[in-house]
């Protein structure tokens, strides 16, 4: 067997609201759902109060399949430019509906430091609350993005 046979990569995406899963990361979801050694499980901090968006996070995890998902109770802003509020809250309970501890983690993902397409706070937000808490707990942390980032070095990890 390999070394990258035995190694369990466990990687866990973190996204703002239900609808971010799929514009960012669904592909990159079923992809990585297709190794053997590696698992994904996505956290998505708000939408649990909003039966539609739930819905539609459920379903569109049934479709790229990663090893556990949880979407939180965090009030969905219905406008812009609300902050959220209680990340590393909402982001434990997250972990513990999936028996899953940042320790176990190999790598955390969310939105970029620009906030995505529209400098969207609540990407911003967690960007940074969740930098803050990966290097606290020396887990390896990255972001996705739809466009290079300038002046940031991309190395694989």
């Amino acid at each position: 067997m390999s070394f990258w046979g035995i190694l369990m990569n466990k990687i866990l995406f973190v996204v703002a609201h239900p609808d971010d899963e799929s514009l960012w990361i669904g592909g990159s979801l079923a992809g990585l759902s297709q190794f053997d050694n590696i698992e994904t499980y996505v956290i998505c901090i708000t939408g649990k109060d909003d039966e539609r968006r739930c819905n539609e996070f459920k379903k569109a995890m049934e479709i790229a399949k990663p090893s556990g998902y949880a979407i939180m109770g965090h009030t969905l802003p219905k406008q812009g430019g609300i902050p959220l509020e209680k990340i590393p809250d909402f982001l434990a309970a997250g972990l513990s509906e999936l028996d899953l501890s940042l320790s176990e983690v190999s790598l955390i993902v969310t939105h970029p430091h620009y906030g995505d397409e529209h400098t969207h706070i609540n990407h911003i937000q967690l960007f940074y609350t969740l930098r803050e808490l990966s290097a606290a707990n020396n887990v390896p942390f990255a972001c996705f993005s739809f466009m290079p980032i300038p002046y940031v070095k991309m190395c694989p990890i």
